[in-house]
C-alpha cells in the first residue's frame, strides 16, 4: 500500500477515474472537431471538379482538426497536473 502511495504523490501513478476522465474529454474533442468538417467545407468541396484537389482539400482540414485536438489535450495536460515531471501544477492553472 505504501508502494502505492508513495507512487502516486510521485506522479507516477494516476487514478483510474483521471484516466477515463481524459480519454473521455479526447473522445468528446475528437467528435466535435470531426463531425464539424462537413458543414464547414460542403460549400467549398462542392465547387471542386477534381477528385485530387477534393482530397487534398480534405487532408489539410483533418490535418488541421488533429493538431487543434492534439493542441487542446496538451493544454489541457499542462493545467492538469505533471507531465513535465515537477509535479506541480502549470503556471496560471
Amino acid at each position: 500500500m505504501l508502494r502505492r502511495e508513495l507512487a502516486e504523490r510521485d506522479g507516477d501513478l494516476v487514478s483510474r477515474a483521471d484516466v477515463i476522465r481524459l480519454w473521455q474529454m479526447t473522445a468528446t474533442q475528437c467528435k466535435i472537431r470531426l463531425l464539424y468538417i462537413p458543414r464547414k467545407m460542403a460549400s467549398q468541396l462542392a465547387a471542386q471538379k477534381s477528385p485530387a484537389k477534393i482530397e487534398a482539400l480534405l487532408r489539410a482540414e483533418l490535418y488541421e482538426a488533429l493538431q487543434g485536438i492534439s493542441e487542446k489535450l496538451g493544454e489541457f495536460l499542462q493545467t492538469w497536473g505533471d507531465i513535465d515531471g515537477d509535479n506541480e501544477p502549470a503556471a496560471g492553472s
